[in-house]
């Protein structure tokens, strides 16, 4: 994570910046830009983001988005809020509010994960399925029944196990290989694809960062991931969690909240079903629908509707909690009963 005096070395002004708004990757509008300058602390400038020609993307003054670019081998992030909005055609720039922190994580162009989702196939007009066992920002590795012969120009679309669509990705086959009856293609995506480019990067820096345990500035204490917006609340929470063992980690919107559940590797999810953005039960559901992290312990608090416990039961989370008095401090000790962190307490939430 970059601390505020180094955010400034990662800008770097006409390089390319996606600007991402919407609840989650799956359900968001992304759109790449550039940057045109920044005053340290304050503000960064964009060039207007366009939908088409002479059309641009309808933001408003006060909506916050998260804003994703590549600079030598790190993977940022961070999220803004946007100053000024103009519609006007003489008005080239928006200006966005400067970044409390940047995080940031490194890894090779070519450094493969596996993903093994399915994937459409498009040469010529015609569709054929497989499926992608891994992928980098450069190519992938595609299982088929039938394979295309080297050298054949495909176009690749494929949801990324966080949820991110791919979509008419240009890619060329470099390499076929048999695998008893099937066959495997070795494609390499044709480069100035900015956006695809961003998505898989971004996919691929959060994996490998909760794989490798290496994220910056975390401690080796168990975690735990709350989906919470109201400030209040979650610094409750996290004084009822801290007591006893966890190191805690707040989302506040749904794209922070999925980025910091493959960055961080936390051992829970606790989710407000009064969240801001989507419920609590809903925000339950995509995660534990996602194959990397359909075991994890998600539990959804707050609200008093009886019907809430069945409804986090069917999508395969592990409790509800409902609005009490000590609510926070009977989530902590239940969590940390389970994990073995601590013995009980009974210590006002």
């Amino acid at each position: 994570m970059a601390e505020s005096k180094d955010i400034e070395s990662l800008f770097l002004v006409g390089s390319s910046i996606m600007v991402i708004v919407g609840p989650s990757r799956r359900n968001s509008s992304r759109y790449v830009t550039a940057m045109r300058g920044w005053r340290k602390g304050s503000h960064i400038i964009l060039d207007r983001p366009k939908v088409s020609e002479g059309s641009f993307m309808a933001l408003q003054e006060g909506l916050r988005c998260t804003l994703q670019f590549i600079r030598e081998g790190m993977a940022c992030s961070f999220e803004a809020e946007v100053i000024d909005w103009d519609n006007r055609r003489f008005n080239p720039c928006v200006r966005f509010s400067w970044p409390a922190e940047v995080r940031s994580a490194s890894f090779r162009r070519f450094e493969r994960v596996k993903v093994n989702v399915p994937c459409t196939l498009l040469r010529d007009g015609v569709q054929s399925e497989g499926s992608i066992s891994d992928v980098s920002m450069g190519g992938g590795s595609v299982l088929v029944n039938r394979a295309f012969p080297s050298g054949t120009m495909i176009e690749m679309s494929f949801i990324l196990p966080d949820g991110c669509a791919v979509n008419l990705v240009k890619a060329v086959v470099r390499s076929v290989h048999d695998k008893g009856a099937n066959s495997i293609m070795g494609c390499e995506f044709l480069t100035g694809q900015e956006m695809v480019e961003n998505d898989i990067a971004f996919y691929i820096m959060m994996t490998l960062a909760a794989m490798r345990g290496d994220a910056q500035g975390q401690s080796s204490g168990l975690r735990v991931l709350v989906f919470e917006h109201d400030t209040n609340r979650s610094l409750d929470i996290r004084k009822a969690f801290e007591k006893t063992g966890f190191e805690v980690f707040v989302a506040v919107n749904l794209v922070d909240g999925m980025y910091r559940l493959r960055l961080s590797g936390p051992a829970a999810v606790l989710i407000d079903q009064g969240f801001a953005d989507i419920s609590g039960v809903e925000i339950c559901r995509i995660i534990k629908r996602s194959p990397d992290f359909s075991q994890m312990p998600v539990y959804v608090f707050g609200g008093h509707e009886p019907e809430f416990a069945k409804k986090v039961s069917a999508t395969g989370g592990s409790q509800y909690f409902p609005e009490s008095v000590g609510l926070f401090a009977a989530m902590a000790r239940t969590l940390s009963q389970q994990c073995g962190l601590a013995e009980e307490t009974n210590e006002p939430a």
